[in-house]
């Protein structure tokens, strides 16, 4: 959390932001969370929420940048221990993801709710940060086709058993700068 505060104190409200995370997640009641290095699942529900960072809180947290970009390469299953503390309800709740309506946010997942990902790819990256590559490299127009590309690919290379999602809240485009643009303003 506090790598994430002292980010948020270093933007602007007319920044915009790319958040890459690529590690270990889970699912509580509907709600997406993100495992720090540290992270220990506790013995309840409660536990687990307090332990990892909820994803409502990064993109809360950064709600003073113009628009962001949350790219969230982990599982989304309900976690194994806590599987056992209630029964799963049998659908995804996906009401909490309302909490981003007009925020200016497009937010990438490797999987869909409920999903793990498929794995590792031959070159020791994920699938999907492999694909995420392979579409950046392909120089889309904008982040919104970079990650419809990767998308496809995901689904196309892991014979569609992993399925990324994507939520789109962003009002316009997040157009991708060229190298030797970037800074030259």
């Amino acid at each position: 959390i506090k790598a994430l505060l002292d980010f948020r104190d270093k933007v602007t409200p007319e920044d915009s932001v790319v958040v890459y995370f690529s590690g270990h997640g889970f699912s509580v009641d509907g709600n997406d969370y993100l495992a720090p290095v540290d992270f220990s699942f506790g013995q309840s529900k409660d536990a687990a929420r307090h332990n990892g960072i909820a994803l409502t809180r990064v993109i809360d947290t950064l709600a003073i940048t113009k628009s962001r970009v949350i790219i969230v390469d982990a599982c989304r299953t309900d976690a194994p221990l806590l599987k056992q503390l209630e029964k799963k309800s049998g659908k995804a709740d996906l009401g909490r993801l309302v909490a981003i309506d007009g925020t200016g946010s497009l937010i990438a997942f490797a999987t869909s709710a409920g999903q793990t990902s498929s794995g590792r790819s031959s070159n020791g990256l994920s699938l999907y940060t492999e694909n995420l590559v392979k579409s950046l490299a392909e120089r889309p127009r904008d982040m919104r086709a970079a990650l419809v590309r990767a998308k496809e690919l995901t689904i196309s290379s892991s014979n569609h058993s992993q399925v990324p999602a994507i939520y789109d809240e962003m009002q316009g485009d997040f157009y991708l700068a060229e190298a030797s643009s970037v800074g030259t303003s």
